[in-house]
């Protein structure tokens, strides 16, 4: 039976056909490879069988599995092991596989996704988080994100952000191939130190953003990094800056196993989970222009705001929540001197607090 841990939902429309991607983990496969992508062109009512990625895996594969879209070329990322795991990390690689036919099965495309070969290609090697691994008190272990460039029509530009354990310390990368996924090289600025949970886009003008979260000194930090197609780019935002231990961990994971980041035309969209305390001096920050769905009692980002209960008295206790931001691409050469949603000169952001519930559940992922 089908144990699928951490589905991925991608869409697109191909000469009017609605297309589904879920890549996902399958914990009840038959064997060790567990990474799968199904794929539907239905618009969803109905996926063919789901595709096995990996053909040389120890044990299983790590959780993610992320997919990719442009048009017929379809691109899915995912974390072989190849070691029996140790009690917080595994030896693996970090795999690309590709498709030509949008991943549809059919006589002229038997076997999808193997345009890089069957197994894909190993685009990195290293030591890997499992998800017992921490960074601050957040679990690591899906440290994995793929786009695609648009403006190379052939969709043979794609970018590649992922996680590894160097030294013992969790770090995040990003490359860049030019040839489909068969060569990989390193892109941007180097390692992240410290930092996991990647997520990356790429806007209609080239320019690449990445989504992270690191943990500088006793702090959690929330970052997004702007850089031109030539890997060029200035320091990055400070979305979210809090202590990494308030509040305290209840369950894992603490602020999700992944955060996400997709681009639409030269906008950025992204969302991450972050502290809701609103006396947080980041908050203060007039560059973000942060807004709170709630009644906050003080000044945002001052010493002793806090949450209200919607009628002037004190609200709830401090907690995780999820924000949401967006943010215009920045032209070549890389500047920040635009003015975005109406807020005034220089960087504008809007970043909202949004309410959730959250289960008390972990997912299956190991």
């Amino acid at each position: 039976m089908p144990i699928l841990d951490q589905p991925w939902v991608q869409a697109a429309n191909v000469a009017g056909q609605n297309r589904v991607y879920v890549g996902f983990n399958d914990l009840g496969a038959p064997n060790a490879n567990t990474a799968y992508v199904a794929v539907s062109n239905t618009g969803g009512t109905s996926f063919q069988a789901a595709v096995a990625l990996d053909n040389a895996a120890v044990g299983q594969d790590n959780p993610a599995v992320r997919v990719a879209v442009q048009g017929n070329e379809v691109y899915a990322a995912f974390e072989r092991r190849t070691a029996a795991p140790g009690a917080t990390t595994v030896a693996g690689d970090i795999v690309v596989a590709r498709d030509d036919n949008g991943g549809i099965k059919s006589t002229a495309n038997p076997n999808p996704f193997q345009a890089l070969g069957a197994g894909g290609v190993v685009a990195d090697s290293g030591t890997l988080a499992r998800p017992s691994f921490l960074l601050g008190q957040e679990r690591l272990g899906s440290d994995l994100s793929i786009a695609i460039d648009p403006t190379d029509k052939t969709g043979m530009s794609v970018y590649l952000a992922y996680g590894k354990i160097v030294g013992g310390q969790a770090e995040s990368f990003l490359e860049k191939s030019a040839d489909g996924g068969a060569t990989w090289k390193a892109f941007g600025p180097g390692p992240i130190l410290n930092a996991g949970l990647p997520a990356i886009a790429v806007a209609a003008d080239g320019s690449v953003g990445l989504l992270y979260t690191e943990l500088v000194k006793t702090s959690m930090d929330t970052e997004f990094l702007k850089l031109s197609s030539t890997g060029v780019g200035g320091p990055p935002v400070d979305l979210a800056i809090w202590p990494q231990n308030t509040p305290a961990m209840t369950f894992t994971p603490y602020i999700g196993d992944y955060q996400q980041l997709v681009a639409v035309g030269n906008n950025f969209y992204g969302a991450f989970s972050a502290s809701d305390d609103p006396s947080l001096a980041n908050w203060a920050n007039p560059a973000l222009n942060v807004i709170f769905q709630r009644q906050v009692l003080g000044t945002l980002g001052t010493p002793g705001a806090m949450l209200g209960n919607g009628t002037g008295g004190a609200g709830p206790a401090v907690s995780i929540d999820p924000y949401y931001f967006t943010t215009a691409s920045v032209p070549e050469p890389a500047t920040l001197t635009m003015a975005l949603i109406g807020v005034g000169a220089g960087l504008a952001w809007q970043l909202v607090r949004r309410r959730a519930r959250r289960s008390s559940a972990t997912p299956a992922g190991v």
